[in-house]
């Protein structure tokens, strides 16, 4: 083809006639036009819990499981709810000197009396009692022998690590509680576009299954690229009160645009060479065409934004032939750094 085309110009250039780039080729010029524009932009991902609302439940203490409440997997349970009834040697015997402690200070008053009383609920307060729960336990006239663990987290039980009748000992994960109130997405985008989602002024997410249209805000874009696919992650926070949505679900984000004022060519009027970008324009002389540096980005699949290097109403090819493309390589018009 490279060679027809050459063959095909050395006859002109042979017989000494000059003719104008219009006579060799049909060439239409368009003019850089400037439109009220929204647009938007989609990436797709999947959902997954916010890291700040996952839960391990530990105790402070060792102990036996007489009996198990929560002890379904994926059982949704609110703060307060029981969640196990457990003996602990442990904490029956500072239950009890707490009570003792307690009895004997009504009696005595003796300030040395009130510092034991104090070591005593400090030290149920370490094993992760609460004060209202020690003052409970002030109160009673014997050390209970069992006691029933509440849940602090609302959320649901991803694992469950234990069984009626289990040795529980400190610091083991007996649940791991998921609170789904709030929930990310986690979206691929392009490198190119990581600084233009941040004007987006609205993003809306669809999932599959769910009806509803979502709103979303951008939380954070990740400080790490994928080199392969060349894309980053930016994440998403969606409030999620009503539960609808749950990790690992698949989701389309629109991210949305406000309309503006902006100059506009035809995609085939730009021609991309690496990550620059050129449009061909008049010369000095008539029938002659040069490319200009220009800076565009895609705004659609057949629409470039023009950012710089050219103004409203500027005349350029209208398609970027190959032809000129090839002569302006060969003459080193775009200079030899945009290869």
């Amino acid at each position: 083809m490279r060679l027809l085309i050459a063959s095909f110009l050395s006859l002109f250039y042979l017989s000494a006639e000059i003719l104008k780039v219009e006579q060799l080729f049909n060439i239409e010029t368009i003019k850089v036009k400037k439109v009220n524009f929204s647009y938007e932009r989609v990436y797709y991902g999947y959902l997954k819990s916010d890291d700040s609302k996952n839960y391990d439940f530990v105790l402070r203490f060792d102990g036996y499981i007489v009996e198990l409440f929560a002890n379904k997997r994926f059982e949704y349970i609110k703060k307060g709810d029981p969640l196990f009834k457990i003996y602990s040697p442990t904490v029956y015997a500072a239950i009890g000197e707490l009570i003792k402690t307690k009895q004997y200070y009504k009696k005595s008053k003796n300030k040395n009396v009130l510092e034991l009383l104090n070591s005593s609920r400090k030290k149920l307060e370490l094993l992760g009692f609460s004060k209202k729960d020690i003052k409970k336990f002030e109160n009673m006239n014997n050390s209970p022998k069992n006691l029933i663990i509440k849940s602090p987290y609302t959320g649901y039980i991803f694992k469950k690590l234990i069984n009626t009748g289990s040795f529980v000992k400190k610091g083991e994960i007996l649940y791991k509680i998921v609170n789904l109130d709030s929930i990310w997405m986690e979206a691929n985008i392009y490198q190119s576009d990581i600084s233009l989602i941040k004007n987006a002024t609205k993003i809306v997410l669809e999932v599959n299954g769910v009806a509803k249209k979502i709103d979303g805000n951008i939380e954070k874009i990740y400080p790490l690229l994928d080199k392969k696919s060349r894309s980053a992650i930016v994440r998403i926070s969606i409030n999620n009160s009503k539960n609808l949505l749950f990790p690992n679900l698949f989701a389309k984000a629109k991210f949305l645009f406000l309309k503006k004022d902006i100059l506009v060519l035809p995609k085939s009027a730009v021609l991309t060479k690496g990550d620059k970008y050129f449009v061909f324009i008049k010369g000095e002389f008539e029938g002659e065409y040069e490319p200009r540096l220009i800076e565009a980005e895609p705004i659609s699949s057949q629409i470039y934004e023009i950012k710089s290097g050219l103004k409203e109403s500027e005349e350029v090819i209208k398609k970027a032939l190959f032809l000129f493309d090839a002569d302006a390589q060969i003459t080193g018009l775009y200079g030899n750094n945009y290869d």
